[in-house]
């Protein structure tokens, strides 16, 4: 997510690489850890390449 104007990113595009890289399509997610209302935590295998 990118909390600004677009402008204020113009001469930064390389910040964006990391969006780029990460996959959002998910084969399977398993939550490992968590607390109601605190936090969770998920690993995940992307779909198609298994990462």
């Amino acid at each position: 997510m990118a909390a600004d104007l677009p402008e204020n990113y113009e001469a930064k595009l390389d910040a964006f690489q990391f969006i780029v890289d990460v996959t959002t399509d998910w084969e399977q997610s398993i939550a490992l850890d968590g607390a109601v209302g605190d936090f969770v935590v998920f690993a995940r295998k992307a779909r198609k390449s298994g990462r």
